[in-house]
């Protein structure tokens, strides 16, 4: 199985993932937001659940790699967390 990709852009001052599937390439998403220059981080990531007594919806996010079309590198500390930002059921 394929891995997913991943890219990390600023937009509007968030750090925002925008994630896809493994046959499109970074460079071709990179330019619906602005190019590569405006990528912060790219590579692949792989999402597994692992609920605990504390958190049941928990997920968990492993990036890795980098993005040779882009010229990133993931960002193992802060892209996992923004990851599952996004993934996890929003609370309004």
């Amino acid at each position: 199985m394929d891995n997913s990709k991943y890219i990390m852009v600023d937009y509007m001052g968030i750090n925002t993932p925008i994630l896809f599937p493994s046959y499109i390439g970074h460079s071709d998403i990179a330019k619906v937001f602005g190019g590569k220059e405006k990528v912060l981080s790219a590579g692949f990531f792989e999402v597994g659940a692992k609920p605990d007594e504390d958190d049941p919806d928990n997920i968990s996010v492993h990036v890795f790699g980098k993005s040779v079309t882009v010229g990133k590198e993931v960002d193992v500390v802060n892209d996992p967390f923004y990851i599952r930002k996004l993934l996890r059921k929003q609370e309004f």
